[in-house]
């Protein structure tokens, strides 16, 4: 079965790829809508609806009167979705992994608390291991 991809996804998908490649880096305006309507020889009303999904992809900002900013969409979220901070840091291009660690109270020797000037069998944490979570290998 062969579906046909309407021309306002095609022009939707062709504006983000320039938003990636930084054809339209983030805080810098957008061609007008004439001006995409020659660029992708399309109608307004198509050069709309594209416009629409960009931005509900938090991809860019319509102003009416100021025009289309685009935005940076690796810092923004969609709050009306719900995902987990893994799948939200994902969808923005980032590798995540977790670490494992745990944290748990101790007595430390009796040197060490002698020498923090501190009563002997005084608990302290320690860690030794707790969950984080990391970014591109940073915290």
């Amino acid at each position: 079965m062969n579906k046909r991809i309407p021309t306002y996804m095609k022009v939707y998908s062709k504006l983000k790829g320039m938003i990636f490649d930084d054809t339209y880096p983030k805080g810098t305006l957008m061609p007008t809508e004439p001006e995409l309507c020659d660029m992708f020889q399309v109608s307004r009303t198509t050069i709309r609806k594209a416009m629409e999904l960009l931005e509900q992809g938090g991809f860019v900002n319509i102003q009416q009167g100021r025009g289309t900013q685009v935005l940076d969409y690796k810092t923004t979220q969609k709050l009306n979705i719900v995902s987990s901070f893994t799948e939200t840091l994902e969808s923005k291009g980032y590798t995540v992994h977790s670490k494992s660690m745990h944290i748990d109270m101790v007595v430390p020797p009796k040197n060490v608390l002698e020498d923090l000037n501190q009563p002997l069998k005084q608990k302290w944490s320690a860690f030794k291991e707790f969950s984080l979570q990391m970014t591109n290998r940073l915290p």
